[in-house]
């Protein structure tokens, strides 16, 4: 016991607790237990299906295990099962509260997505705070960005650009309907190229060289599902590498 009371003290002082002042406001949406309308609700169909719907008054969600009317979501709480009002009540699914991970797997697709491990892991080695300011380069359905949002809330601010209007449009519902609004601005903007990253200055954005924009405190996160995307990644930073052939992600200070 005395053991473990000297290693918790000493990982307190190498790791200062959290300011719960901090914490003063609301950062994300409510923790509802009980379904309201037009709040999102993350369907779970069956192990390797998941689906998602907006609640609305006399709307009836439809899959090949029957008709569930919205009405039957709306004052449930969330995690409970509902039957089917047809198929004699055999039909039948869960209603889940979203998260940024049920969320990628349920989300309309636009683009290819990084999904929960890899957010995970990129989350993790930049060390993503709240209310840290992040400059993520294509938006696309917007997976990552959301694990992005929960890591820097609740009043940090993420600048997420995107080169394609409609799917620049579709983020901004989203986020808005999913009550982020407030930590997320949605750029219309191509950022490939020559100058790759954009850096904030005194909450200014502008575009500039990757080498010039190394900071002693910050760090870039290069994801990509190809190798060709990667090399592209790697000619911006000057410093051509062999491919691998293989996917991922890279990270450099």
């Amino acid at each position: 016991i005395t053991t473990c009371t000297n290693t918790s003290d000493a990982l307190q002082q190498m790791l200062p607790l959290v300011d719960s002042s901090l914490y003063d406001e609301l950062h994300l949406p409510p923790a509802r237990r009980l379904i309201q309308p037009d709040d999102l609700v993350v369907v779970f169909e069956s192990f390797n299906s998941l689906n998602f719907v907006y609640a609305k008054p006399d709307a009836i969600f439809s899959n090949r295990n029957g008709h569930f009317p919205h009405n039957d979501f709306i004052g449930k709480p969330y995690g409970c099962k509902i039957r089917s009002k047809n198929n004699h009540g055999l039909g039948f699914l869960y209603l889940l509260r979203p998260t940024p991970e049920l969320w990628a797997r349920s989300l309309p697709h636009r683009t290819q997505i990084v999904h929960e491990l890899d957010a995970s892991m990129i989350v993790h080695y930049l060390n993503l705070c709240p209310n840290m300011t992040v400059c993520e380069s294509g938006t696309g359905s917007g997976a990552m960005s959301h694990a992005i949002l929960r890591s820097i809330a609740p009043k940090g601010k993420l600048h997420t650009y995107e080169f394609n209007k409609m799917r620049v449009e579709k983020a901004r519902e989203e986020f808005k309907g999913h009550g982020l609004r407030h930590l997320v601005e949605v750029h219309h903007r191509d950022v490939c190229g020559k100058q790759a990253l954009l850096e904030l200055k005194n909450g200014d954005v502008k575009k500039t060289d990757l080498g010039e924009a190394e900071k002693t405190d910050g760090a870039v996160a290069a994801s990509s599902s190809n190798g060709e995307s990667k090399d592209k990644v790697d000619e911006s930073e000057g410093d051509k590498k062999e491919d691998d052939g293989k996917g991922g992600f890279q990270l450099g200070q």
